[in-house]
């Protein structure tokens, strides 16, 4: 389903200034919650506490990077909305998907060329043949 750039940007515009907030405010509860002295001077401390303690470190950790880099595509969407070129491949210069798009309006790339990203190479033969398979 192909819809002009400019109604997209329009349609998925707002929806990714939320995803912008919201991404931020993990960003910042997270460096609140390493800038916060912890407590423990005054309870008795396992090993077992410790290794949760850690555990939920690793995993907040994990979840503030897959923020930031998520907030950096949303904020890359964005510039894409007001330049005027939201909606085309950064690599091949195709209309993505508008299913794409609503499901990740944030998406630099067509499925063939984020297929091709997942893939770790560019060879240019691969290239066109998935673009030659798409409908």
């Amino acid at each position: 389903m192909k819809v002009s750039n400019s109604s997209l940007g329009l349609r998925l515009g707002p929806v990714l200034v939320r995803r912008e907030a919201e991404l931020r405010a993990i960003l910042h509860a997270r460096l609140v919650s390493n800038s916060e002295p912890g407590d423990g001077q005054g309870g008795v401390t396992d090993f077992k506490d410790m290794a949760s303690a850690h555990s939920l470190d690793v995993i907040d950790d994990a979840t503030a990077d897959h923020a930031a880099h998520e907030l950096d595509q949303v904020l890359a969407a964005l510039h894409r909305v007001e330049e005027g070129s939201y909606g085309q491949c950064l690599d091949c210069g195709e209309a993505i998907d508008e299913h794409r798009l609503t499901a990740v309006p944030a998406a630099p790339y067509c499925v063939a060329c984020q297929a091709i990203h997942e893939q770790g190479s560019t060879p240019s033969g691969l290239r066109t043949t998935l673009h030659s398979t798409k409908g």
